[in-house]
C-alpha cells in the first residue's frame, strides 16, 4: 500500500509545475514552489481599469484558500499587479516538506494536497468575484 506521499508524489509526475490560463478576460497563473514545500499557488492579474488595481493586495476582501497571501508586481515575466494565495497553511500537504521534523510530518499526515485542478478552480472564484466589484 502507498504511503500519502507517494500517492502525491504520482499525482505531481503528472500534473505541470507551472500553468497560465484566461478566463473571462483575466490572465492567471498557477505555480509550483519548488524551492519551499512544493505546493502550488495561485495568481490573478487585476486589470489597470478594475476599481480595486490600487488597493494594496492585503486590502483586497477575497475569498479563497488561506486568503490572499501574495501581491508581486511580476510573474514569469509577466508584469502587472497580482493578488495570489498559496496552499502552505496548516492541514495543507506540502510533498517536498519530508526534511521536517517527525511532529511536523505527522501533523502533514492529516492534511489535503491541493492539486492543479483544485488551485485552478480557486483562481477562477478569485476572477468571479473581481468582476462583482467592478
Amino acid at each position: 500500500m502507498k504511503s500519502r506521499l507517494e500517492k502525491v508524489l504520482d499525482i505531481i509526475q503528472h500534473e505541470p509545475n507551472y500553468e497560465n490560463f484566461e478566463y473571462k478576460g483575466y490572465y492567471c497563473v498557477i505555480k509550483r514552489m519548488l524551492y519551499l514545500g512544493g505546493q502550488l499557488n495561485g495568481y490573478v492579474r487585476i486589470p489597470e481599469n478594475h476599481p480595486v488595481y490600487d488597493q494594496k493586495p492585503h486590502d483586497i476582501e477575497i475569498e479563497c484558500h488561506g486568503g490572499i497571501t501574495f501581491g508581486p508586481s511580476e510573474l514569469e515575466g509577466e508584469t502587472g499587479i497580482f493578488i495570489g494565495f498559496d496552499t502552505a497553511h496548516y492541514r495543507d500537504y506540502m510533498p517536498f516538506m519530508i526534511m521536517l521534523s517527525y511532529t511536523q510530518l505527522k501533523n502533514m499526515d492529516e492534511g489535503t494536497y491541493k492539486d492543479i485542478n483544485y488551485v485552478r478552480n480557486e483562481c477562477k472564484q478569485i476572477v468571479e468575484q473581481l468582476l462583482l466589484k467592478k
